[in-house]
């Protein structure tokens, strides 16, 4: 670039320069004239004392020019300021209620789909009987689900009795006896509805469609079934009764349970360790209570091609057993620990086992130890003896 007469303001100073360089002298910035070094060198002092002080005029020109721009800016800054506040304040605010209307929409979507959730519970129509309502609520309990939903539909619904009835009608039926060691009694010893919520629609004939929700309590897992299942087995292989008879084999699952499982009187006081009400704990820890050491026996015999029950009362558990066609009581909770030459419960029949429950060791028997029964107030195995004929005497040999 050709150089040209510059002016520094800063420092008063002439310069034959490139016009894009700073001043030599003070390092600013330079105003630039048309003159080049050509015409600088031809012209005479007058001349190029004429040139400065045009340039001089110049510089100074634009040193006010940006100075009332500064200024100018300054006070459309100061007199827009509290425009663009104000402009702000009410974006502000319309952006807050922007918000808010978010928000509502937001909870009225929640609500609405809330509303959904509760019409649309797998219900999966109702039930007409309470056996078809108890096979719904098999296939759930069987998963292990926390959540049990079951429609039915009532011809005599009163909604100041309640339902309890129902409930406990459609529990018996969800864990009837199928001689299936993992279901049946068994199931009905670990599975527990402890809470529940229902609605009932009215239908035009009169009915009412009863959509009941339970909440269900299990005492052991779906882990701890596996082990019990490989563990009844372990223990049947070991007491190999292949072509045993139904007496022999009886006899050789209580003998068993009698010589390796002890009453469990170190968690008796703690509601909190549930697993000694089952069979888990009486097979794989060696010590239950009786309603644990009474659903070990029915795993093992069931398991063993026998027919056999668990049976409840209000403070204990126990169990029926068919042998050579006649039905016995026997309690090996009463029998543990003992030889069995020692046995006093042992296929006993309905005329002297009777009189057993009245003696001093039932009547000591915790009253509390039936809390772990929670389907309601009438457990499904409560009087279970009431469908058999059991015998008159115990067996005989």
């Amino acid at each position: 670039m050709e150089k040209r007469l510059c002016f520094c303001r800063s420092c008063a100073s002439f310069f034959i320069i490139d016009p894009d360089k700073v001043c030599p002298k003070c390092q600013s910035k330079m105003v630039s004239s048309v003159i080049t070094e050509k015409e600088w060198d031809r012209g005479d002092e007058k001349q190029k004392t004429a040139y400065k002080n045009s340039l001089t005029v110049l510089g100074n020109k634009t040193d006010d020019n940006q100075d009332k721009h500064v200024s100018r800016d300054k006070k459309a800054s100061s007199d827009t300021k509290p425009h663009h506040e104000e402009k702000g304040s009410t974006h502000s605010k319309t952006k807050k209620k922007k918000w808010r209307s978010v928000l509502g929409m937001l909870l009225l979507l929640l609500i609405a789909g809330y509303a959904v959730f509760i019409i649309s519970r797998p219900y999966d129509g109702a039930c007409t009987d309470y056996e078809s309502a108890g096979k719904k609520v098999y296939k759930q309990i069987s998963k292990f689900d926390s959540d049990v939903y079951v429609s039915y539909n009532s011809d005599h619904y009163n909604p100041f009795i309640g339902i309890n009835d129902d409930i406990n009608n459609i529990m018996k039926e969800a864990c009837k006896n199928n001689g299936n060691p993992r279901e049946g009694d068994h199931l009905a010893m670990n599975a527990a509805w402890v809470d529940g919520e229902y609605t009932a629609v009215k239908q035009k004939d009169g009915t009412n469609n009863l959509n009941i929700q339970l909440k269900m309590s299990y005492e052991t897992t779906k882990e701890q079934e596996k082990e019990l299942e490989a563990k009844v087995n372990d223990i049947l292989n070991g007491l190999d009764l292949d072509g045993a008879t139904e007496y022999e084999k009886v006899k050789a699952i209580y003998n068993y349970i009698c010589s390796n499982v002890v009453y469990d009187h170190e968690h008796l006081d703690d509601d909190n360790y549930r697993l000694k009400h089952t069979a888990y704990a009486a097979a794989l820890k060696g010590t239950a209570v009786c309603s644990g050491v009474a659903d070990l026996f029915y795993c093992l015999a069931t398991s063993a091609g026998l027919e056999a029950r668990i049976t409840v009362n209000d403070v204990h558990a126990w169990n029926i057993v068919k042998v050579d066609g006649k039905y016995y009581y026997l309690d090996p909770t009463w029998d543990l620990g003992l030889d069995e030459s020692e046995y006093r419960y042992f296929l006993r029949g309905s005329g002297d086992f009777v009189s057993i429950l009245n003696g001093p060791e039932y009547a000591a028997h915790r009253p509390d130890m039936m809390a772990h029964f929670l389907l309601g107030p009438k457990h499904p195995l409560s009087n279970v003896e009431d469908d058999y004929v059991i015998s008159e005497n115990a067996y005989e040999k």
